[in-house]
């Protein structure tokens, strides 16, 4: 099956890749998927649900069936911007986890600092990475909301073959530098999302408010009428 997707979804699958969200593009695909069928169950459940509403309610006030309708619009976007919410904080944990192993990287290239084409050899700083082996097995973040602490952390080889030179070491700090980069690109994407979801909802509410007064003020008129 061949898929053709706009720049812009192609960017965005590409940074998903990039920060370890998607193995590849068609793990990217299936997720939009799986995406689109959730919503797709819930726009069903929301529909039926508002069916039976429309039903219960028949021939009453047409205010009632809108709160009631914008009730279940309010519980959609809530757990929408819960899901995304916890996002933006696995973004920011793996972030976090990032940077200390740039800090760590940062202390043994500073160990190293006069080493000159493998002379003398490399010595591993105590608050660095603390081997060799520890960059052959560096346990790279990846966000991940399900995961303890909203990171799934990858053992991940930074470098093929012995590591001998403080080039190596500034090699892959770089390398963690770019990761930490794509991170933050997709937070900044995933934080956008937050604050039109919140909007949403800041919307949603004050309609729910405004339509609560309608009501308050048009069964206080009928009880005025009656008096």
């Amino acid at each position: 099956m061949q898929v053709k997707l706009p720049p812009q979804l192609k960017q965005l699958i590409r940074t998903g890749i990039k920060s370890g969200r998607f193995k590849n593009t068609s793990d990217a695909i299936c997720a939009a998927l799986r995406l689109l069928e959730q919503r797709d169950r819930l726009v069903s459940a929301v529909a039926s649900d508002s069916a039976v509403v429309l039903g219960a309610l028949s021939g009453q006030d047409i205010e009632a069936i809108a709160f009631l309708v914008l009730m279940q619009a309010a519980k959609s976007a809530q757990e929408d911007l819960k899901t995304i919410m916890e996002s933006v904080k696995a973004i920011n944990s793996a972030k976090s986890a990032q940077r200390d192993l740039i800090a760590k990287t940062g202390y043994d290239i500073a160990e190293n600092v006069g080493q000159c084409r493998g002379k003398p050899s490399l010595s591993f700083a105590v608050r660095g990475v603390g081997s060799q082996t520890g960059y052959h097995h560096m346990p790279l973040p990846y966000p991940d909301p399900e995961s303890c602490g909203g990171v799934r952390r990858v053992p991940t080889n930074m470098h093929k073959g012995p590591i001998k030179d403080v080039c190596v070491l500034r090699a892959i700090r770089d390398e963690l530098k770019n990761g930490l980069d794509s991170m933050s690109e997709m937070g900044e994407m995933e934080s956008l999302r937050m604050q039109m979801a919140m909007d949403r909802m800041s919307k949603m509410m004050s309609t729910l408010s405004n339509l609560l007064k309608k009501m308050s003020d048009t069964s206080s008129a009928i009880i005025s009428n009656l008096k």
